[in-house]
């Protein structure tokens, strides 16, 4: 199934439709949580074509994590495009250009760490698009010499955005340019890469198996040597 291209009045139409309404009045009332478990729960009931409107209006509002959880409920795996939408894409070119970093890599890892959900919190506590812990981000704010966010401050795209992306220039920098060493660190913390380095063969294949908070991340890549 792919990505589907709709007119403006079957667009109309959509609109109209009563999940749309109530998941609509339930963002208006401060009640996202519960906007997406009604839209979720619809998209799951709908058929092809109409998981495909509800992708496509989605998109079409900017709800960027709605849409990407609505590929999934729908088994939508070839409508990529969806799957992985430009979301946020002018926060992420200007902190690219800003901190020398592909703002595609940038956009990759806000996919991967919170699925563009800019509410999202990890068992953790990490925060928003690019899920950075508050003392990374009170860290970050430091170096670039303003003021720690708040809590709240973090869910907010643009300031998240800001600070992944030097935290994650600073991880490139460290590891020589080596994304796959610098995407594990801004995950796992560079210390814990620091070690698997030291105890990985000399090869340039290496294979790293660590237990993180209960979930096991597996990472086998072929990666240039860091010397």
């Amino acid at each position: 199934m792919t990505q589907a291209t709709f007119n403006d009045t079957y667009r109309r139409e959509v609109a109209n439709w009563p999940v749309v309404q109530r998941a609509e009045a339930l963002q208006r009332i401060g009640e996202p949580g519960l906007a997406r478990s009604e839209w979720y729960a619809a998209v799951e009931r709908a058929s092809e074509e109409e998981a495909r409107a509800l992708a496509d209006y989605a998109q079409q509002r900017g709800w960027y994590a709605t849409l990407v959880q609505t590929t999934i409920a729908a088994n939508q795996w070839d409508a990529l495009a969806w799957r992985f939408p430009s979301a946020y894409q002018d926060s992420f070119l200007r902190w690219g250009d800003a901190n020398g970093v592909d703002p595609f890599l940038l956009m990759g890892i806000a996919r991967r760490e919170s699925a563009f959900n800019n509410e999202a919190v990890s068992p953790v506590g990490a925060r928003g698009l690019m899920q950075l812990m508050p003392g990374t981000a009170a860290h970050v704010s430091s170096q670039l010499g303003i003021d720690t966010p708040s809590m709240g401050e973090l869910f907010e795209p643009e300031t998240n955005i800001r600070l992944g992306s030097h935290y994650i220039s600073r991880m490139l920098d460290r590891y020589s340019g080596n994304r796959l060493a610098a995407t594990a660190a801004y995950n796992a913390g560079p210390g814990r890469v620091d070690r698997w380095l030291s105890e990985a063969p000399g090869s340039s294949i290496f294979s790293w198996r660590v237990s993180l908070s209960g979930r096991r991340a597996i990472m086998s890549r072929r990666c240039w040597p860091t010397k």
